[in-house]
This record gives structure tokens, C-alpha cells and sequence, in this order.
């Protein structure tokens, strides 16, 4: 069977519930993908109102009210799959909540699927197209962010008696669904039948205890694409790791849509590219060597720069991305320009390690 996307697997698995056929990784992508969506015109924000998928997708599509909060945005005709195939269209969604606070540096979302009589996915939004979102992501490197507390007061709220529940989320999210479940009370820990992590980063050693993650290592499941970056920075090593296939490459990768299906499930490889595992290594390398002080100073001041002109999202700074984002610190203090010079140093010297390295093994293997 040829190898085919998640609108390819709307098309071939759309007819089938999920109480008939099973919950596969490909519709924990497609639900993380799904929360995304901006449900707030819809549902609210205080989690009281509930309907169907294929409801939500009706009414947002006759006040023309669509909006995907990643960086790219678009999917729509996705969009329309989805709520039109019953595996997904006949899913009740609740318990949708939606928080940004740029004084409190808070980017949060989240929602319930109902997946039948019994059981639950709670998809963890990841980093929208905002500066608060992005702002987050970074602050990771030093410290616990707004976020992880509202995942975790979230997941306490929801869970209700007698329902099990598979936790995901994509970027950020996963991060966020990681973290709360690891701060469930533990006569709650049965509940969860498996945590996803969708190319989301771990956590800083120096900042989190680590060993709360180990009544769930037999339930933890990390999907990265072969290009991956932010699912490698600060990984958790426990659970299964899985390297998905993309349509695309690059940090394009990083977009769940991209994703590669076949049949029923992801195609998987069996390892990260070399240049991500030499991008990560070099990052990760620069991070340890640099005082957590440093990096709060760098975050703060990249934001600021950031933010300077008025800007509230990526898209107004520029069309292009992270690579001119970063290019904002070298023009910040004295402090920003090194850190920034430390990080280019150390991926250069990294990458020819890279080289050395695989050109000794390939000699070896010759």
C-alpha cells in the first residue's frame, strides 16, 4: 500500500468509528491537528457548551468563522473532512478552554473528545501564531511556564468518574500533556491509557524532577518527524519513540498535516535525519554551557525587540519565521550578540563532528 497522508486516511478511514475499528497514532494526530481550530465562537471558553464535531464545523462554516491558530494557518478543506466523516464528525467535543495573557506570558487551549461511552482524548493546543505562545516556548529553557499549571488545573477539572482518557498535544501540547498527568493525584493514574507527545519538547533536568514522569513510562508514546527540533530539545527518554515520515522536509516537518500514513497506521523510520540530530545536539550542547540567567536575559530581550513595533503575532514580524526571529537578538545587547555567536560557534563545531563521525563509520563499514 502506498504511503499517503492524513486527508488520504479521512478518505480510507472516515466511515469507520473509532468504538468499531480501534484508536490508532494517526487520529491522535488528527485530533491534536483538530485542536488547533478556533472553537471559542462555537463553544465558548468556560467548557459549558458541548455538540458534535460535524455541528462545530456547520456553524463555523455558515458565519464564516474558520481559523487554525498555527503559524501557517489554512487546512480548511482538512477541516471540512474531518467534521464530515463520521469517525470524527460524530464526536462530541467539550470542555473546550482558551486562555492568552500577554502580562502573565500564558498561551493555553484545550479540549475534550468523546471518543465513546467510556472513553476520552484530551488534545493539548501546541504554540499558536502569537508572541505570548512563542515567548513560552522559549522560556521552557529556564523555567516552569503559565502553561504547564493551566494543563494540569485543566486535566484535574475535566476527568470525570469511571472514563479513561488518552492525553496528547503537538509542540507545546505535548509538553503540556506530559506535565499534567505527571501531576494528577496518584489515584488518578490508572486512568490514563497513554500519553502522546506529538514533536513536543521534554524538560530542563536543572528545573524538573524528572522521576514524576515514571508511573506513566509504560504509557508515554514520543511521535517526531525525521527533521525534528523541537521534540528533541530537553527529551524525555522514557516511553516509545517513534520517527514519523513527512511529505515535506526541513522544519516543515514539524506541521502534523505533513505527516505520512499507510493504511491504518504512520509510517515510521528508523532514525531522525543527520542534520536534526546535528541541529539538536548543538543546541542542546549551547543550552548546558549557558547560565539560566543567560537565558532568561536573551528571552526577555528577544521578546521586547520582538514586540517593539506593536507586533502580536509571528506573522507581523515576518513572513519567514524562526531564522528572523532569532536574527532580532543579534541586535540586542552585548550579552544577546554573544549568546547568539556561542549558539552559531557550536553548530558549526558540531556539524563537523557530525561529518567526522560518519565519515569514520562509513570507512569502517567500507
Amino acid at each position: 500500500m502506498k504511503n499517503t497522508g492524513l486527508r488520504d486516511y479521512l478518505t480510507w478511514r472516515g466511515d469507520l468509528p473509532i468504538s468499531a475499528d480501534g484508536f490508532h497514532d494517526a487520529d491522535n494526530v488528527i485530533l491534536c491537528e483538530l485542536a488547533y481550530v478556533d472553537l471559542m465562537p462555537v463553544l465558548g471558553v468556560d467548557g459549558k457548551i458541548e455538540m458534535t464535531l460535524r455541528q462545530c464545523g456547520e456553524i463555523i462554516e455558515s458565519g464564516d468563522m474558520y481559523n487554525l491558530k498555527t503559524l501557517t494557518g489554512g487546512q480548511e478543506d482538512f477541516f471540512r473532512q474531518a467534521c464530515a466523516s463520521r469517525r470524527f464528525g460524530e464526536l462530541t467535543v467539550r470542555q473546550y478552554s482558551e486562555i492568552l495573557d500577554s502580562e502573565k506570558n500564558l498561551q493555553f487551549a484545550a479540549v475534550e473528545f468523546v471518543l465513546d461511552s467510556r472513553t476520552s482524548y484530551i488534545a493539548y493546543r501546541g504554540t499558536d501564531n502569537t508572541l505570548v505562545g512563542w515567548k513560552e516556548d522559549f522560556m521552557m529553557s529556564f523555567t516552569r511556564i503559565s502553561g504547564q499549571s493551566a494543563a494540569a488545573g485543566y486535566l484535574r477539572r475535566v476527568i470525570r468518574p469511571f472514563r479513561k482518557y488518552y492525553v496528547g498535544g503537538h509542540s507545546k501540547g505535548g509538553n503540556l500533556a506530559l506535565y499534567a498527568c505527571a501531576h494528577l493525584p496518584a489515584k488518578l493514574h490508572s486512568r490514563i491509557l497513554r500519553i502522546y507527545n506529538n514533536d513536543g519538547p521534554g524538560f530542563s533536568p536543572d528545573r524538573f524532577d524528572l522521576t514524576m514522569f515514571e508511573p506513566f513510562k509504560d504509557r508515554i508514546v514520543h511521535l517526531l518527524p525525521g527533521f525534528s527540533i523541537v521534540g528533541r530539545i530537553f527529551e524525555l527518554e522514557l516511553g516509545e519513540r517513534r520517527v514519523v515520515a513527512s511529505a515535506e522536509s526541513g522544519l516543515v516537518q514539524h506541521d502534523l498535516i505533513n505527516w505520512q500514513v499507510s493504511g491504518p497506521e504512520m509510517i515510521y523510520l528508523s532514525q531522525n535525519e543527520d542534520v536534526s540530530i546535528w541541529m539538536s545536539e548543538a543546541i542542546d550542547t549551547w543550552l548546558e554551557k549557558i547560565s539560566e540567567n543567560e537565558r532568561r536575559h536573551f528571552v526577555d530581550e528577544l521578546f521586547e525587540i520582538l514586540s517593539a513595533g506593536g507586533a502580536f503575532t509571528v506573522q507581523e514580524i515576518t513572513g519567514k519565521g524562526f531564522i528572523k526571529v532569532l536574527s532580532a537578538a543579534a541586535g540586542g545587547s552585548e550579552l544577546s550578540r554573544r549568546l547568539v555567536k556561542e549558539l552559531a560557534e557550536t553548530m558549526i563545531r558540531t556539524g563537523s563532528e557530525q561529518i567526522s563521525a560518519n565519515n569514520e563509520r562509513k570507512e569502517n563499514n567500507d
